[in-house]
């Protein structure tokens, strides 16, 4: 039976390929930089396969942007000494 692929991983394929798009990055360049092969970032990038935590964490350290871009979540401020938030 196949794995049923949640939104998250959608939203991960998702900006990936955007990522590759914008760096002219080929199927065969990312499954290389993951040590995968071509076919299966392909499937990652289309949301056929799920991505695992270690290949999101080697894709924000590729691309230089932070996980949460990835992920399509947004940064919370965070507290300054006094508790309050930062801004």
């Amino acid at each position: 039976m196949a794995r049923r692929i949640d939104n998250k991983q959608l939203t991960v394929a998702r900006a990936v390929r955007m990522l590759m798009a914008g760096d002219r990055l080929t199927h065969e360049q990312l499954g290389q930089r993951l040590g995968i092969s071509a076919d299966s970032a392909r499937s990652k990038t289309t949301g056929r396969r799920a991505w695992t935590l270690d290949e999101v964490c080697e894709l924000a350290a590729y691309f230089d942007v932070p996980i949460t871009e990835l992920l399509g979540t947004t940064r919370l401020p965070r507290p300054d000494s006094n508790g309050e938030p930062a801004g």
